[in-house]
């Protein structure tokens, strides 16, 4: 399926997803509907109930968000049908979203998250795996900056057809 802005006209409900749903998506999710006017959803493909995992609530809040109360969803037909545009972190992220629309039959316009990031990026990585403790914190930084470009670009209707066909 192409992923396309044409059909993707200033979305009001955008869902952010990564594999777990508890680091990733919970951070970028929040930077966005910081932006404001904009509905945000975060979900993941594992289980559904968990929480943000720890260093991630710990990094949220000195960027000034709150994950607390973050408990962790699965992609589904519902949130899939929700959505107006969705957002992922890699390559792996994208496989299975593709997966995911053909089976609950929901096609909606998708991007990488690291599109909006400077310079742009193919994937987000996952800071899971990030031991050393600067580029975890940069990494972290790059998500909340990328979610907040994302949040300008919405708002001003500046999601541009050339961007969506380069990622």
């Amino acid at each position: 399926m192409a992923h396309s802005a044409r059909r993707a006209r200033r979305p009001k409900r955008v869902l952010v997803v990564c594999h777990a749903n508890q680091w990733r998506s919970p951070l970028a999710a929040a930077a966005l509907a910081s932006c404001g006017g904009i509905e945000v959803r975060s979900a993941g493909f594992r289980r559904r109930g968990r929480s943000a995992a720890r260093r991630a609530r710990l990094a949220a809040a000195l960027l000034g968000y709150d994950l607390d109360a973050h408990k962790s969803s699965v992609v589904d037909g519902e949130v899939l049908a929700w959505a107006d545009l969705i957002v992922y972190m890699d390559s792996g992220n994208r496989r299975r979203l593709v997966d995911a629309m053909r089976l609950h039959k929901v096609a909606r316009p998708y991007a990488c998250l690291g599109a909006w990031c400077h310079p742009p990026r193919r994937r987000i990585a996952d800071p899971a795996f990030v031991r050393d403790l600067r580029a975890f914190i940069a990494l972290m930084c790059a998500i909340d900056s990328a979610a907040k470009e994302l949040g300008r670009s919405v708002r001003v209707g500046r999601l541009v057809s050339s961007l969506w066909e380069r990622l």
